[in-house]
Formats: C-alpha cells, structure tokens, sequence
C-alpha cells in the first residue's frame, strides 16, 4: 500500500527544499525567541520519537544572518492568535530581478492560545514544521475532492468570522466556480482563510495517489489532518467532514505515513543542495566575488 501524503513539488518555480534538511530559524525579537523557542525544541523531539530522522534539523541562526540572508531563514512572528506558515522553502526567483512582485521571505507566524494545553501547543508547533519542511495538509489533496468520487465536504460557512468575511462580497464570489470558497487560488490571491481547506491545484503538489484515492487512502493518523471543527466559529461547528458527514478528530502525533512523506520527499534529487558558487548572491562571500569580479583579464 501507498503512504498517504501531500508536498509542495520541490521544483521552480513553485517551491524548494531546505538545503541539509535544516529549516534556518530567526525571530523577530528577543521577546519572541523567549516565547517560543522551546517549543520548537520539543516539536522535534515529537517527530524524532515517530521515527523522523534526526538529519531534520530546527537551527537558530544569528543576528547577522538574519538581516542580510532574509530570504533563506524562517522567521518567526509572534500574534495574538494566528497560526500560519508558508510551505516549503522560497523559489529562486527572488534573485532575478525582473520578476515581479518578489516573493514573501519565509514566516512562520505563531501564537500561544490560552485554553490549548502544553501538549497541544507542541503538536500545533510540530504541525507548522511540516508546512516549512514541505507538507501541505492531508485533506488538501486535491485527488481527494475529484467530481463524483469525492472524499471530504468542506463548510465554509462553518468557519469562524465567515460572516465578517464575506460581508459585501457577491454569492458569485463566495460560492462560484471561482469563489473563495471552492477555490484555493482565489481564496490565494486575497488572503482567505479557506486556503487551509481547499484543494492545492494539481500542479502544485506531489503525491503517491491519483485518481484512483478514496476514503481508504486518507490518513487519517495524520498531523497534517485538520478535526472536524477546526477553526470553527463555536467548538461544535463543523468545517470539515468526509462526504457521507462522518466526523473525525485532529490527530495529536506525526504518523507513520507523515514521517515517510517527509523522508521520501527529501530523498528525491531536489533534496540535495546545489553548491552555491561565489557569483551567487546567497553566498557568503558574494560581496568579495563583486569588489574583485572586473579585475580580472
């Protein structure tokens, strides 16, 4: 049988891998480092005891790193109550300067809610590290919602402040073919939290499952599996379903499938680093290449 996961094509221009299998961490403040940075300790510790490789590295990195490499550290952004990651490691195309707009530098923006436990707090955590490293969630699998052989009902209407939301937006535009709520790339191009529940577009991801998943090919073990009332507006709304209305929980612990993904995505050819040469603007010695460059004949 197949492992069930879903990740970012590690291909341009859509998204890389962390060279090494290290994410590069940088906080935005010192308040934040003290905030958070245990938490990132122990959501390691969580997936190496699943049977995550330690090669899988989390490293701080300093100061000077984190101002003059931003587009090649993770930053770490403190809220009031978001959760939200970018997946993977950023395009290329950030150093052609023709291309526009330039992509985001890589966040991470997390919180600390106060009814979740500790324990949950570190799944949480563990959970956004997969987004970094390259996962997106399970139900997001766009080979799960094809057209008569659907696996997972979404109710958009069932998410918290979907009526502050949508207020002036048309029924077209909420519910249309290219609504916010049956579109990933829409819900995109504005910033709409359904982006977390929709299918990726197919030549976004990469896959073991074709057309052929159903019901038994979900993993349902999965940390990358959103409960049922995740992010709803009451604790009994229900976002999420299977498409016969069965309801399931948000599994706590990366699964077997989970580690596996990881492990097969990063042992693909796009998991080993390129070397980066002196001309290169990511090097570290980019600035002495481009003083020394024109004397030579």
């Amino acid at each position: 049988m197949l492992p069930n996961w879903v990740s970012v094509k590690p291909v341009e221009p859509w998204s890389r891998l962390w060279p090494d299998k290290t994410i590069k961490l940088c906080y935005e403040s010192e308040a934040t480092w003290r905030k958070y940075h245990n938490y990132y300790r122990s959501a390691m510790r969580l997936w190496y005891a699943s049977g995550l490789p330690e090669e899988f590295k989390v490293r701080e990195v300093g100061r000077d790193a984190c101002q003059n490499t931003p587009h090649e550290q993770l930053m770490v952004i403190d809220t009031p109550e978001l959760f939200a990651t970018d997946i993977g490691f950023p395009s290329n195309d950030y150093l052609n300067p023709s291309n526009h707009p330039s992509p985001n530098k890589p966040a991470m923006y997390v919180c600390l809610y106060h009814r979740d436990t500790e324990e949950f707090r570190v799944t949480t955590f563990a959970h956004e590290l997969a987004h970094s490293f390259g996962m997106y969630h399970e139900h997001q699998n766009p080979y799960y919602w094809l057209y008569g052989s659907q696996v997972f009902t979404f109710h958009c209407n069932q998410m918290k402040d979907f009526e502050e939301l949508t207020n002036g937006m048309s029924q077209d535009r909420i519910w249309g073919a290219d609504g916010v709520c049956r579109s990933f790339t829409q819900a995109r191009n504005i910033g709409f939290p359904s982006i977390d529940w929709l299918p990726v577009p197919f030549d976004e991801i990469m896959s073991p499952h074709g057309s052929w998943a159903n019901k038994a090919s979900v993993d349902f073990d999965s940390i990358m599996l959103y409960g049922s009332h995740n992010g709803g507006e009451t604790e009994f709304s229900v976002t999420l379903s299977l498409a016969d209305g069965t309801l399931f929980d948000e599994p706590e612990t990366p699964s077997v499938d989970d580690v596996m993904g990881l492990k097969l995505l990063y042992n693909t050819v796009y998991g080993t680093p390129v070397r980066i040469l002196f001309n290169d603007p990511r090097s570290p010695n980019y600035s002495t290449f481009r003083t020394y460059a024109g004397c030579f004949t």
